[in-house]
C-alpha cells in the first residue's frame, strides 16, 4: 500500500471516526482545564506567530475534521522517512505513521502548546518506531533480516553510500559492508541514535532536536559527537579503518 493511498485512506477512517465526537474546540469554554489557564493562553499566542501549522490545529480543535488533512500533507514525508530510518520495512513505517496520526487525531484537543506542533508530531513518531524496534529485536536477528531484504532504495542505505562515495552499482559488492555499517548506528543507545538520525539523515537542526528529544541544547551537541565516535569504534572493531574496508 502506498504512502499516497494510506493517506487517503487514513482520511476516510477519520472522517468516519466517531472519536470526532470528543475533538472540542478549547476557545469555546466547554469547561476543559486548560481554558482558564493564562499560562496555555501565553503559550498559544507565542506559537499563533511561529507554527505553520497554528490555524489548522486550532480547527481541528474546534472540531474542523478537514482541517487534520492539511497536518497529514504537511507532515506525512518526514514522518514517514523518521519512522523508516528506525524501523527498515517499507509497511512497518506506514503501519506507524498511521497509527500515530490517528492518534494524534483522537487527542488532538489536548494539544496544550508546550512546543511546536511539528515537534509533537516528530516526538510521537520517533517514540513509537523505536518500540516496533525493540520489538523486533527481541524477536529476530536484526543483521539476519537486513541480508534477506533489498536496501538499495532504503533512504539511510542511500545517504550512506553517499557519504561513502559510492555508486549505486557498488551496492552488491560493498553490501555486507553497508549492512554493518547499518547494524553499527543501531548499536547506539536510543537516545544517542534518535539524534544522530534527526541530525545525520533528516537534518533536523540542533534547535528542532532539542525540542523534539526535549533536552537542552548543549546535551544535542554532545550527544552527538559522542555518537560518531562510537559509530566510528564499532565499525573499526568489525572492519577496522573506513579507508582500508573500502579497497
Amino acid at each position: 500500500m502506498t504512502l499516497i493511498y494510506r493517506h487517503h485512506y487514513l482520511m476516510c477512517r477519520l472522517l468516519k471516526s466517531s472519536s470526532t465526537l470528543i475533538i472540542i474546540g478549547l476557545d469555546q469554554g466547554l469547561g476543559t482545564a486548560m481554558a482558564g489557564n493564562k499560562d496555555y493562553y501565553r503559550k498559544k499566542d507565542y506559537y499563533r506567530k511561529i507554527d505553520k501549522d497554528y490555524e489548522s490545529v486550532c480547527a481541528c480543535q474546534r472540531g474542523d475534521k478537514c482541517a487534520f488533512n492539511d497536518i497529514v500533507f504537511s507532515h506525512q514525508k518526514t514522518m514517514y522517512n523518521i519512522a523508516l530510518r528506525i524501523v527498515l520495512l517499507q509497511e512497518d513505517a506506514e503501519d506507524i505513521v498511521q497509527e500515530v496520526f490517528l492518534n494524534v487525531y483522537k487527542n488532538i484537543s489536548n494539544f496544550n502548546w508546550d512546543s511546536k506542533f511539528s515537534t509533537y508530531l516528530y516526538r510521537s513518531i520517533s517514540n513509537r518506531s523505536f518500540n516496533v524496534l525493540k520489538k523486533r529485536i527481541k524477536e529476530s536477528d536484526l543483521k539476519l533480516l537486513m541480508q534477506e531484504m533489498d536496501l538499495r532504495t532504503h533512504p539511510e542505505v542511500q545517504a550512506l553510500m553517499i557519504s561513502l562515495q559510492l555508486e549505486g552499482s557498488d551496492y552488491f559488492y560493498y553490501r555486507d559492508l553497508i549492512i554493518d555499517s547499518l547494524i553499527c548506528i543501531r548499536q547506539l543507545r536510543e537516545k544517542y541514535y534518535k539524534i544522530f538520525v534527526l541530525h545525520t539523515f533528516e537534518n533536523f537542526k540542533y534547535q528542532d532536536i532539542a525540542e523534539i528529544c526535549d533536552i537542552e541544547l548543549g546535551t544535542v551537541r554532545s550527544r552527538l559527537n559522542r555518537a560518531r565516535k562510537q559509530v566510528r569504534q564499532y565499525f573499526e572493531e568489525i572492519h577496522g579503518n573506513i579507508r582500508d574496508a573500502l579497497r
